[in-house]
């Protein structure tokens, strides 16, 4: 297992956030890492959920503060998968942390974390079980990371829809993208509009 970057983001005063995955004692942890604006490496940190976790796919958002939000999905045996989200101060400081909690017994993978103007937080990513996911968008408070709201995507043939995009214009609503399953089975483009 190999450490991979899998997003980077620019924040106040030309930070530059990147965040990814970094194997740590045989486990692969979400990473997020802050630079400065002449690169020279300012602090990082890794989510350390289920000790007996590994985490997939991390992504990064930067709020009007310099705040970093890191994203990712954590994959813990017997237990399927679960998303966690976390905010961390300009300074490296832990702010909050925010386990999505369990609908069900179903699996959610996170796949976009997004801020607006206000500094809430927007997390997209994909609820359900192998044949009939939906695409989900979850709004945090920015203060302490409690969910503000969660809502979903099911398209009529309750098949398979995935969020792999999200947009946040302040005060216009939240715009999630991937593909959702059709009447022939088949996938087609999907863009979801929520209000904030």
């Amino acid at each position: 297992m190999d450490d991979r970057v899998d997003q980077a983001v620019i924040a106040k005063g030309d930070a530059v956030y990147v965040s990814g995955t970094v194997v740590i004692n045989g486990k692969r942890k979400a990473v997020v890492v802050r630079y400065g604006a002449k690169g020279a490496l300012k602090w990082w940190h890794t989510y350390w959920g289920e000790k007996a976790s590994n985490d997939g796919a991390a992504h990064v958002a930067a709020d009007s503060q310099g705040n970093a939000i890191l994203g990712c999905t954590t994959v813990s045996a017997g237990l399927g998968y679960s998303w966690a989200v976390m905010k961390f101060s300009p300074n490296g400081n832990h702010a909050w942390l925010s386990e999505f909690d369990d609908i069900g017994g179903q699996d959610a993978v996170l796949t976009a974390v997004a801020t607006d103007a206000a500094d809430d937080v927007y997390v997209a990513g994909n609820i359900g079980d192998a044949d009939t996911a939906d695409a989900a968008c979850e709004r945090l408070n920015p203060a302490d990371g409690t969910r503000v709201w969660l809502t979903a995507y099911d398209d009529p043939a309750h098949g398979i829809d995935l969020a792999s995009a999200l947009a946040v214009k302040s005060g216009a609503g939240v715009y999630l993208g991937g593909s959702a399953s059709n009447a022939d089975g088949d996938a087609d483009m999907l863009l979801a509009s929520f209000q904030p």
